[in-house]
């Protein structure tokens, strides 16, 4: 009996169809697995006995992958479609499930160090992606491994005790890339901010034979959960997810090298191949072959001065229509500046002082920070928060369907459009000293700034008339930006990176 099973496969790196190939000599069946753009097809023949069993057996051993969509049996592959051709680059992927319970059942190695974590010390080991320090939850070695600590589950039986996890958060957090996977704590979970400064913290599985051995001494221990920091060769993918797909919000590890087929060129890392493709922008139109098709774009990052809403028009290239500031980061020229907007704005900023003294007792964090982070991390300052990671976090916790109308205005400055800050600020304010509470405001950020995105999209497609609006940028790895934003522009098709992330790092 001959077939041809078809898997949707988002990436063409190769690591998923060597496993299937390793799987099908095992178990000595005649089927090879040929990948393709965006799929793998595995074409069989054999007797549906042992056709059926093999299936069984696949079902059993292939891992979960972030790239992986919906599988179906076709008649044939279309001879439109090319096989790729063999690129041998090796990713730094997660071990295999049997060599995972192996250690399980017999690894002895790392006693020592699971007593010195048990016991309180920060304990540091070399892993395949470089050193980690590694110590149980408390606030005392939270802050002493410093601003970027994240969770692994030793024990992930336990999971549900900690973090509000559903099947997909499983799924992602269970993948042979092993991302980081920002998660919630339950209710009165993290109330000694033990784990994680926010409502919220990037979690991953072990994925290496140290971190499996490892947490193999600390499960002897009673331990579930460690946190720890990384000194790594490769950052590690951090994930999120549609209604549609995984989405890549930044990283290398278990990504390159790669070697892009469009370009027929190898790449070391994410940041390399966004600067030799011009930017994220540029280079999120090449993944989706949009090049030579008008569409609508829409850059939005935390941490970039290209962050934009702009349009790709044949023949004439890529115009910024809406350009994001880069906010001058003193804290003091900020405030001149919303002052500067109208006689109104100067009563409140004293209003604002009187009632909220403390706020301009410190500085915000914005040293050092570019485009959409400086403007997020100014108004969370303003509303008592410490970045603009508390703020996202703040704005998850509201519960109600929709916010206030947040001042999200366009101004013309030397003939070139761009995105007032200063009224997002204010208006903010405005609320603020009105006894809005702080998750409303916080979610009101986000949500206006999604309308603001539709309106101009909408706006300037009267004029394009085109059918495609592509959304870039890690700013819209926050689900209700990303969400709301989706939902308005059905009239539109909405793409998103696949393969590569949604920014650079």
């Amino acid at each position: 009996m001959k077939l041809t099973y078809k898997i949707d496969f988002n990436s063409t790196n190769s690591y998923y169809k060597d496993i299937i190939n390793d799987l099908i000599k095992e178990f000595e069946v005649n089927a090879t697995c040929v990948q393709y753009r965006s799929f793998l097809a595995i074409n069989i023949d054999e007797e549906e006995e042992k056709l059926e069993a093999f299936f069984k057996f696949l079902e059993s051993k292939l891992p979960l992958s972030i790239f992986l969509g919906k599988s179906s049996v076709v008649d044939n592959i279309e001879d439109s479609f090319e096989p790729l051709a063999n690129n041998d680059e090796q990713q730094n992927i997660a071990i295999s499930a049997d060599e995972i319970m192996d250690i399980y059942q017999n690894s002895a190695n790392f006693n020592t160090e699971a007593k010195a974590i048990k016991s309180g010390e920060i304990v540091t080991v070399k892993t395949s992606n470089g050193l980690k320090k590694v110590a149980i939850p408390s606030l005392k070695n939270r802050i002493t491994l410093g601003e970027d600590v994240n969770l692994m589950v030793i024990n992930l039986n336990a999971i549900n005790n900690l973090l509000a996890v559903n099947q997909r958060d499983i799924q992602l957090l269970s993948s042979i890339e092993r991302p980081l996977v920002k998660l919630k704590f339950n209710i009165l979970r993290n109330s000694e901010k033990e784990y994680s400064n926010t409502n919220f913290v990037n979690t991953k599985l072990p994925d290496d034979t140290v971190s499996y051995e490892l947490a193999t001494a600390l499960r002897k221990e009673g331990i579930d959960f460690v946190i720890y920091t990384e000194e790594s060769s490769e950052n590690d993918l951090e994930v999120t997810y549609n209604d549609e797909q995984a989405l890549i919000v930044r990283g290398d590890k278990a990504l390159f090298p790669k070697y892009d087929y469009t370009l027929n060129e190898r790449f070391d890392s994410s940041k390399e191949y966004f600067e030799k493709n011009g930017g994220v922008y540029k280079a999120t139109l090449s993944q989706l072959n949009k090049r030579l098709e008008k569409s609508i774009g829409v850059y939005m990052s935390t941490q970039s001065y290209e962050s934009s809403i702009g349009v790709n028009v044949p023949g004439k290239g890529i115009k910024e229509i809406i350009k994001i500031p880069n906010v001058m980061t003193d804290f003091d020229i900020c405030m001149e500046d919303i002052e500067g907007i109208d006689e109104n704005t100067e009563r409140l900023i004293k209003n604002y002082k009187e009632k909220f003294p403390e706020i301009f007792e410190s500085k915000p964090l914005l040293e050092g920070t570019h485009g959409f982070e400086t403007i997020l991390n100014l108004t969370a300052h303003m509303i008592g928060l410490r970045d603009a990671n508390e703020l996202e976090s703040k704005a998850h916790e509201f519960s109600a369907k929709s916010g206030l109308d947040v001042a999200y205005k366009v101004a013309k400055i030397d003939d070139v459009n761009y995105l007032d800050y200063r009224k997002v600020v204010q208006s903010i304010m405005s609320y603020k000293i009105a006894g809005v509470e702080n998750n409303m405001l916080a979610f009101s950020v986000f949500e206006s700034l999604s309308e603001f995105i539709v309106d101009q999209v909408m706006k300037i497609n009267s004029e394009l008339k085109c059918r495609d609006v592509i959304l870039c940028g890690d700013m819209f790895a926050n689900s209700i930006l990303l969400s709301k934003t989706q939902k308005e522009l059905k009239t539109l098709k909405v793409l998103l990176p696949k393969e590569y992330p949604l920014d650079i790092i």
